[in-house]
């Protein structure tokens, strides 16, 4: 295991973190633009990378057009 701390967010601060709504989050992991949530027991939660990821995915592509 690493050293690093793993930050998980639950799907409201992810979903105001990315500023959409639970909804479009459910619909972004659905177009497979982000993994699904992680279970934990009955709470879903987000890494903190994979909006990040994310978020610099879309940078690129728009620093590529």
């Amino acid at each position: 295991m690493s050293n690093t701390q793993t930050k998980l967010l639950d799907l409201n601060e992810a979903a105001a973190r990315l500023h959409v709504c639970k909804r479009m989050f459910y619909r972004l992991v659905q177009q497979k633009h982000l993994p699904p949530p992680l279970k934990v027991g009955r709470k879903s939660l987000v890494l903190e990378s994979d909006i990040e990821g994310y978020l610099a995915a879309l940078i690129r592509a728009r620093n590529d057009a």
